[in-house]
């Protein structure tokens, strides 16, 4: 006792000074099982009717119980702990807060809770005192299942499904970056936010999963999800993966056309009914029907984007590629040119670079991006050979080193963070940089 600080002995001294004190009234109050029925019942939503009420002998004289048909009840007054069958009542069992489904939504959130003692309920189940949301949650351990149920003021009722149940059936950005909630009733699977405290938990969902016809809907635009597993999809990915991982596609459909969406990279194209993917960010271009560009040879991501009726003197065709980790490979026994791919699984900020074909100077061009360039002046630099580009007519050495050399790259303000991580890669720092430029 004397290791516990004074603040919290005085505290402790309180509550028995409380317990003591209270003990005369529930003395009374315990004599008639009327007086221990209504005490159960402002601790408990649903509870049996006290039908026999005792107080125990020494040493537990403090300790007073209840017996109903389905339940016992217990409360120590001195300690101020009540018991539900041997439960102790206001938090959930461990099994409960540490499982995977339960951690994934309600992370380290307390409740408290409730014993289920209705006649009808399953035992072991357990519901919380207080509603949230204008609703209340029932957990119940099913050997390792959990079952978490939410119970709204207007009797539906909507059962947590583990997002481990969807892989393979449900587009993967829909699988991990959302919780799934099956309204019991009417069979439909709402996508909710993960995180339990969200402002938009209780708002109505982005996306429904109705099982009786199979259809994922977007709620906010109505459009149907199409299905991963379909030809249509796997034809869209093959094209989309130059720039995306798989994981981060979604396909719409309606009455017209199919939509694609990168929400990672916030783009958005249109697929027409003649197959033709077009921009919507880059008005009046679509996906080009041969991606080789003559330069940067070997590398197996990017799109390139250029207007139906190109030619030098119209817009400029445009070569989209993501910013990630890059990785060559070369195949000394087939002599052929080396392979660069560049990891989309994790991409950098900005996720993606847009460089522009000069038809007329034969370049790209990074605009008024400094890491921009400093990016192609990297891509030129891995994708080198011995041999010229035809469409630079220079080596990729040499345009990386061009690129490096030139106020292109060179600015008054200090470089950032991403910028030294793009010359890291290349091998260089600034004091090198500086030395080759002068």
């Amino acid at each position: 006792m004397s290791t516990i600080p004074i603040t919290l002995r005085n505290l402790l001294r309180w509550a028995r000074k409380v317990g003591v004190e209270l003990e005369d009234h529930f003395r009374g109050l315990s004599t008639r099982a009327k007086g221990f029925d209504d005490f159960v019942a402002t601790l408990l939503t649903h509870a049996d009717l006290v039908i026999e009420t005792h107080k125990y002998e020494v040493p537990a004289k403090q300790v007073y119980r209840g017996q109903s048909k389905n339940s016992v009840y217990q409360v120590d007054l001195i300690t101020g702990l009540f018991h539900v069958n041997g439960n102790p009542v206001g938090k959930l069992h461990h099994s409960i807060t540490v499982h995977k489904d339960f951690q994934r939504v309600f992370s380290s959130t307390i409740f408290e809770v409730r014993e289920e003692t209705r006649a009808n309920s399953i035992s072991g189940s357990f519901s919380t005192a207080l509603k949230f949301n204008n609703c209340k949650y029932n957990f119940y351990m099913n050997v390792k299942e959990l079952i978490i149920t939410e119970i709204h003021e207007d009797g539906n009722e909507y059962q947590l499904i583990s997002h481990s149940h969807f892989n393979g059936d449900v587009p993967y950005l829909l699988v991990n970056e959302f919780s799934h909630w099956r309204h019991l009733k009417t069979n439909v699977i709402h996508f909710r936010p993960i995180n339990f405290l969200s402002p938009k938990f209780a708002q109505p969902p982005e996306y429904t999963l109705d099982l009786s016809n199979k259809e994922l809907t977007q709620t906010s635009t109505n459009r149907n999800l199409v299905d991963i597993n379909s030809t249509a999809f796997q034809r869209i990915v093959r094209i989309m993966q130059r720039l995306e991982h798989i994981n981060q596609i979604l396909v719409f459909s309606n009455t017209e056309q199919l939509i694609v969406e990168l929400p990672r990279m916030a783009l958005h194209f249109n697929v027409d009914r003649s197959g033709v993917i077009h921009s919507k960010e880059y008005s009046g271009m679509s996906i080009a029907n041969t991606q080789q560009m003559e330069t940067l040879i070997g590398l197996q991501n990017g799109i390139l984007l250029k207007s139906p009726d190109f030619d030098e003197y119209t817009t400029a065709p445009v070569l989209l590629v993501p910013n990630g980790p890059v990785s060559g490979h070369r195949n000394f026994e087939e002599k052929i040119h080396h392979t660069v791919h560049i990891s989309t699984q994790k991409l950098e900020m900005p996720q993606y670079f847009a460089f522009e074909v000069d038809i007329r100077l034969k370049r790209l061009r990074a605009g008024q991006s400094r890491i921009g360039w400093l990016y192609l002046a990297y891509l030129h630099a891995v994708t080198a050979s011995p041999m010229l580009d035809p469409f630079t007519q220079m080596t990729g050495t040499e345009v990386a080193l061009q690129l490096l050399q030139s106020p292109l790259c060179w600015s008054c303000e200090p470089l950032d963070k991403a910028a030294k991580k793009i010359l890291a890669k290349v091998g260089l720092d600034r004091d090198a940089i500086y030395l080759a430029y002068n």
